[in-house]
């Protein structure tokens, strides 16, 4: 606006030693006062008042040279009154108001733009909300899981450059305690990583076919604490499988290109290295087909609970088990039921159906 004026101002006006805005630019007016007289040789001309000095003008463009004058003055009178006009006819914007509440509202979704998932809390812990179809670098999910879980890492930097996916649903799944550890284990698996040393405090990533040499040794106690996607290494002693036959019958439910089971040399045992949850499962497959051949007679105790006396369990056990007419001899098909003297303790010599027959029973007698 008030270059228009100035613009209009320097057109209308004119004095002597000032500044106006000629044709070819910012020109300054000669201190001599303007002479409207003819000049000698020049033919009588009209000067046009604010015109170029020593410049006459024709009357016909004096004419011409007002009305653009006028023009630019209305032009910058509408200016001047439509301005508040089309100020008001602007909608009004409202400023958000900053509370408490909004501010963790922004550090949530500006970390949510940084990160391939929110992080959040779950019980006062750290947690991941998934959602949707997300592309995540390795590197980049680990540095989320030390910051969620405060345990140190060691990688090797230039194994992890590779990128992973998952998919989750629009609604969102949360992760926080040991599932999160799971997560981050089942997308190590999918570049082939493992994760080991969690239990012993000193987690690190190897590649999985060196997980056997960096796995941690752990007991049947220890092997239940185990985080699910933890790789660690349980030894089985075999009573009555054949520690070959059952490597060849459970060799093929092991995790590809790193999960091993060796049977343990000078001994009928075997060493099974694999993700913890993998290793209870191939343990309770271990349990179940460790048993003698049905034609073969095992001696088991059972112990009684306080209420139930032997001799009365005993009997009873020989009257529900007593072989049928078609075997006479006791020894031979049969089940032996004995008496711990002093103790509530019963023995039982039989096949490992009769010894099934036996732990039923005594179940339904409690």
């Amino acid at each position: 606006m008030a270059c228009v004026f100035q613009a209009v101002g320097s057109r209308l006006k004119w004095r002597s030693g000032r500044t106006y805005f000629g044709p070819t630019g910012l020109k300054k007016w000669p201190d001599a006062a303007l002479s409207t007289a003819p000049q000698a040789g020049e033919s009588s001309r009209e000067v046009c008042p604010g015109s170029f000095p020593f410049q006459s003008v024709p009357v016909s463009a004096r004419h011409a040279r007002v009305r653009r004058r006028i023009a630019m003055f209305r032009f910058a009178l509408c200016v001047l009154f439509c301005a508040p006009l089309a100020a008001q006819a602007a909608p009004e914007v409202k400023l958000p108001r900053v509370t408490a509440e909004s501010v963790q509202v922004a550090k949530r979704v500006q970390l949510e733009e940084q990160v391939p998932f929110l992080v959040t809390e779950v019980e006062g812990k750290p947690a991941w909300r998934l959602r949707g179809a997300v592309e995540v670098s390795l590197d980049e999910l680990l540095r989320l899981w030390v910051q969620a879980t405060g345990q140190p890492l060691a990688v090797v930097p230039q194994q992890l450059k590779y990128n992973v996916s998952y998919f989750a649903p629009d609604a969102g799944v949360t992760f926080s305690g040991p599932r999160l550890t799971e997560f981050v284990a089942d997308m190590l698996a999918q570049a082939r990583f493992a994760l080991v040393g969690l239990s012993a405090g000193r987690p690190q990533v190897v590649p999985m076919s060196e997980a056997c040499s960096s796995a941690a040794v752990v007991d049947r106690a220890e092997l239940q604490k185990a985080h699910a996607g933890e790789w660690v290494t349980w030894y089985a002693a075999l009573r009555h499988a054949e520690a070959n036959a059952l490597r060849a019958a459970l060799q093929n439910l092991l995790t590809r290109q790193g999960g091993i089971m060796n049977p343990v040399s000078g001994t009928n045992a075997v060493a099974i290295t694999d993700r913890a949850e993998r290793v209870r499962q191939l343990a309770r497959l271990c349990e179940a087909l460790d048993v003698p051949p049905s034609s073969e007679r095992s001696l088991e105790s059972y112990d009684l609970p306080e209420g139930q006396k032997a001799d009365e369990v005993a009997a009873a056990l020989r009257a529900l088990l007593k072989p049928s007419a078609a075997a006479p001899h006791r020894g031979q098909d049969g089940v032996d039921i004995g008496v711990v003297p002093g103790k509530n303790r019963l023995l039982v010599r039989g096949t490992a159906p009769q010894q099934a027959e036996v732990r039923r029973a005594l179940e339904l007698m409690k």
